[in-house]
């Protein structure tokens, strides 16, 4: 019997026990703990064609590439001395949509822009129409880089292929003495020989000239083919928003029509 009184005293203890409220968390200790601001900021080597990063030829102004709606292709001049490059032909087939077609002979530029044949609708230079109709190949001694514009907004430049169409932007004045000299060898009898200088010639006046001379270079037999480019230039700061720049391009190409 007093076991019995002693089991049941047991259960009344523990049920007690089981009812009763289990006190408060602390609020202190479940709240999330606050972390210092962690910042990592890291930055890579400038690497790639930098110079292809604006363009005059989708709006007429100097405008960045990103902010640019229109379809835009930019050759710099990096990319075009890491080619070797020595014509306007030799960098067509490095821009997306654009198609060499037959140039006579090597004699002259022909191309498609998007399926479109540009040979009536010529090329600009600094955004103004050159080159319409027949004209020898372009010599990029001079050239600072290579806008193409595709697609229907080549109509900002009135008559044009709906293709498109590209810009050549030439080499400006430095205010800041540079010269520059480079010597190109080839296979059958192939050289070339070119200079860029530029410099101040007064503190308003500057001037750049670009000097080309090439021998040499076909595959058949007693055909030989020379060229002499020389494009000399000079900027003239008038005021502080006027410039005045002038550019002359002498030319001479004896190039036989030659299929091969």
């Amino acid at each position: 019997m007093a076991r019995a009184a002693l089991a049941l005293c047991a259960l009344s203890t523990a049920a007690a026990s089981l009812a009763q409220t289990a006190p408060s968390a602390d609020p202190a200790a479940t709240s999330p703990a606050a972390l210092s601001e962690v910042q990592v900021r890291d930055t890579s080597p400038t690497q790639g064609y930098q110079g292809a990063q604006r363009n005059t030829a989708a709006t007429r102004t100097d405008t960045p590439l990103i902010e640019t709606p229109q379809a835009v292709r930019v050759v710099p001049q990096q990319l075009m001395e890491d080619l070797g490059a020595t014509r306007l032909a030799d960098t067509v087939d490095y821009v997306s949509g654009i198609t060499r077609l037959n140039d006579f002979g090597g004699t002259w530029d022909n191309y498609a822009i998007r399926g479109f044949s540009n040979t009536d609708g010529g090329q600009l230079l600094n955004g103004f129409a050159s080159n319409r109709g027949y004209g020898p190949q372009r010599d990029i001694a001079s050239v600072e880089r290579i806008e193409f514009l595709k697609g229907p907004a080549a109509a900002l430049y009135g008559s044009s292929e709906p293709g498109g169409t590209l810009n050549i932007v030439t080499k400006k004045p430095q205010f800041t003495a540079a010269h520059k000299a480079g010597v190109q060898v080839g296979g059958q009898g192939y050289r070339r020989a070119t200079l860029d200088t530029t410099g101040p010639l007064g503190a308003n006046v500057a001037y750049r000239l670009n000097v080309a001379a090439e021998d040499g270079a076909s595959r058949t037999a007693l055909v030989d083919n020379r060229k002499l480019v020389v494009a000399p230039s000079l900027t003239w700061n008038l005021g502080a928003n006027t410039v005045l720049n002038y550019e002359a391009e002498f030319i001479r190409i004896r190039t036989p029509l030659d299929r091969g």
